[in-house]
């Protein structure tokens, strides 16, 4: 009997303990689980990666909710046809559905929700696949770009079933773009027809090169002769200086005999 008392005594401050552990967690969760939120949607005629459900949702990098469904349009929207004139890949349109926290956009909400959003989206709001770093996962980035950057709406045929914000290609999708595009450019070239030109350009460089040296040479070779023959002329004119200078001093620095001195006249 004490036996099946000291077990009962056990089982209980067990199951105590587990209910204290579970409220705890409920505590500090409870506010994130029964917080009010908006459901939004947007669709993506493009890969969407690794983006998975719970991936953050951000505005300019601040963290407004989390994706909650991913699925491919005709599940979502069955009596939608698959192709359209308009549009003949609407069968391919993922869905990603997503909420934000209400106490993030209470500021909106003093208005008609809708209206805000179809405002802001003719503006230019989208919706895009962003990574968060290199090994890390694929999150969805609200933002506004410049006026008149804004990528033209997806062609859909139906009524979103939340508040919808279009979606703009990925900045992985735009670099893909950007380089593929380059590539296309290149591909373009006739690489052929360069390196004859550059080879012409190259040849005209080393004559006009060889050109200037024979010019310099030239120009030196002239002004060494010229060189030789002044110091020649100077050469000769100071022996004739010296040699006048030898035979009279008195003519070099008056060109005449100086008269003689009165003193020695009247003597």
């Amino acid at each position: 009997m004490n036996s099946d008392g000291k077990y009962y005594r056990i089982g209980m401050f067990v199951i105590g303990g587990l209910l204290i552990l579970l409220a705890g967690v409920f505590a500090l969760g409870a506010r994130g689980w029964l917080e009010p939120k908006i459901r939004f949607e947007t669709y993506f005629d493009e890969t969407i990666g690794n983006l998975g459900l719970g991936a953050p949702v951000k505005f300019r990098g601040v963290t407004m909710g989390k994706v909650t469904r991913i699925d491919l349009t005709p599940n979502v929207y069955p009596k939608l046809p698959l192709t359209s004139p308009d549009s003949p890949n609407l069968y391919r349109y993922i869905l990603v559905e997503f909420e934000i926290k209400k106490s993030m956009i209470t500021g909106l909400l003093q208005g008609d929700l809708q209206e805000l959003l179809d405002d802001a989206v003719e503006r230019g709001l989208r919706v895009r696949v962003d990574m968060a770093g290199i090994v890390g996962g694929n999150y969805l980035e609200i933002d506004q770009p410049n006026p008149g950057a804004a990528t033209p709406l997806l062609v859909i045929n139906w009524h979103p079933r939340h508040y919808y914000i279009p979606s703009t290609s990925s900045t992985i999708t735009q670099i893909v773009n950007s380089v593929d595009q380059t590539l296309r450019n290149l591909g373009k070239v006739n690489f052929d027809e360069v390196q004859k030109k550059l080879v012409t350009l190259i040849n005209q460089l080393d004559q006009n090169t060889q050109q200037f040296n024979n010019l310099v040479q030239r120009i030196n070779h002239m002004e060494l002769a010229g060189t030789v023959d002044n110091l020649r002329i100077i050469t000769e004119d100071f022996k004739d200086v010296a040699s006048r200078l030898k035979k009279d001093p008195a003519q070099i620095i008056w060109s005449a005999q100086p008269p003689p001195a009165k003193s020695l006249e009247k003597k």
